[in-house]
């Protein structure tokens, strides 16, 4: 099957070019900011299957959300009607979508989009509103509260912490990168619009400092703590992701 990708070279985009690079079955075209809208609608009429990552969630200019989180989406959606093919579309959406501010409406507006594209011509739409997304090559100050905690305190800097009671909830990148394979590969049984990523883990922000701090200075002690599993083993393998190569000599 060939797939295309949109936002291809983001946090998302990336880890699921490189665990496809696996896939034997699956040509994967991209879709960056490089190439052209002209060239959108040839890659999305070519393709089997839609993954549509493409987003912004923090601009100085507040129409650059409504231009990219829904036009962009609504461009998509146009481009597969007209090419009269049933194209699925797995899209990356956000919690902030049911929230009344600039980035949640854009996303909900594209959501909207991608709804009345699946019941005009009967293409399955896989949304997903993910929470905070952890894990390698996620942007410090942009994707996520653990990127920035993760960076900042491996690299000695400060961080800050307004409520360290306040409870925030994570999704690890390949638990979201083995859900969207499953639905490429046709594992998936589309029976609704909205999915959800498991395990989706819970954690107050000054439990997450301390537990990122924890590891910092595992580096001293030389013992390593349980990171076998679950939350800490996500955590752990988002550390180390910031970590320089000299690091683990």
């Amino acid at each position: 099957m060939r797939l295309l990708i949109t936002g291809s070279d983001g946090f998302i985009g990336q880890n699921l070019v490189a665990h496809l690079v696996l896939e034997n079955d699956v040509v994967v075209d991209t879709f960056t900011r490089s190439h052209s809208i002209d060239s959108l609608k040839d890659k999305v009429q070519q393709a089997d299957m839609v993954c549509h990552l493409a987003g912004i969630n923090r601009s100085k200019d507040i129409e650059e959300f409504e231009e990219i989180n829904t036009g962009l989406t609504e461009l998509i959606c146009n481009f597969a009607r007209q090419c009269r093919k049933k194209i699925p579309v797995i899209f990356s959406s956000s919690i902030q979508a049911t929230e009344d501010n600039l980035y949640g409406k854009s996303k909900r507006r594209a959501e909207n989009a991608l709804i009345e594209y699946s019941n005009q011509t009967g293409a399955n739409v896989y949304i997903f509103r993910l929470t905070n997304v952890m894990g390698k090559w996620s942007k410090p100050n942009y994707n996520s509260v653990v990127a920035t905690f993760c960076h900042n305190i491996s690299k000695g800097l400060p961080i800050d912490i307004h409520d360290p009671k306040k409870e925030i909830f994570l999704v690890y990148i390949d638990d979201v990168i083995k859900k969207f394979i499953k639905i490429i590969k046709g594992k998936e049984v589309p029976n609704k619009k909205f999915y959800l990523v498991e395990p989706e883990y819970k954690i107050t922000v000054g439990d997450l400092a301390a537990t990122i701090r924890d590891f910092l200075s595992e580096r001293e002690s030389l013992q390593i703590g349980e990171v076998g599993d679950g939350l800490e083993r996500a955590l752990y393998a988002t550390y180390l992701s910031y970590q320089d190569v000299a690091y683990f000599s």
